[in-house]
Order: structure tokens, then C-alpha cells, then sequence
């Protein structure tokens, strides 16, 4: 389930954020508990000068929660997030996902 979840998630950002510089895997699918009814969590960073915000999108038949964010937004959260880096490199505390990004 949650590969499956995560190559939906690689479709979405794709389609919706082929420029995003980071997406990470957040909710049920990160932690390996997600079902059939689950809805994708992602947190996603695109480049300074786009726009920060949160939005509920159906992709694919799935509910998805995205948390677009810029390196300079509310709070500046990559900075201060202290997590390590993941598979891919990027700075990341869940599952880095993406195209070409990490899984």
C-alpha cells in the first residue's frame, strides 16, 4: 500500500510541482500504517517567490493534503527543521518523494 501511495504521490507532484526543490511524505503513508482509505500527506517546497499555502485536492480518486511551502515562508521551516538528510540528500524528516527524488 504504501509504495503504491508513494508512486501517487511521484505522479502528483509531477503533474502539480515538477519544479518543487523538495516533497516530503508526511501522515499514515510515512509511517507505514496508511489503508486503502487514506489520504496522502505532503509537505511540498517550491522556489522563493512562489506561494505558500495549504490545500485538500483529489488526485487519482485519493484525498491529498498539500503544505506548499517556500525556503523564506511562514516560519522558514527547512532552516529550523534539525532532521536529517534523506536518501536523496535533501534535508528531510518523513520520506523525501518526487520525481527523481528519493523514496
Amino acid at each position: 500500500m504504501v509504495a503504491q501511495m508513494i508512486d501517487q504521490a511521484r505522479r502528483l507532484v509531477g503533474d502539480r510541482f515538477p519544479d518543487a526543490l523538495a516533497v516530503l511524505l508526511a501522515g499514515s503513508a510515512a509511517t507505514g500504517t496508511a489503508t486503502v482509505t487514506s489520504d496522502l500527506d505532503l509537505a511540498v517546497l517550491v522556489a522563493d517567490g512562489g506561494e505558500t499555502h495549504r490545500e485538500t485536492v483529489r488526485f487519482e480518486g485519493r484525498a491529498v493534503e498539500l503544505f506548499v511551502h517556500t525556503g523564506t515562508g511562514p516560519g522558514g521551516w527547512v532552516r529550523r527543521a534539525g532532521a536529517g538528510r534523506g536518501r536523496c540528500g535533501r534535508r528531510t524528516s518523513s520520506r523525501c518523494t518526487g520525481p527523481s527524488r528519493c523514496s
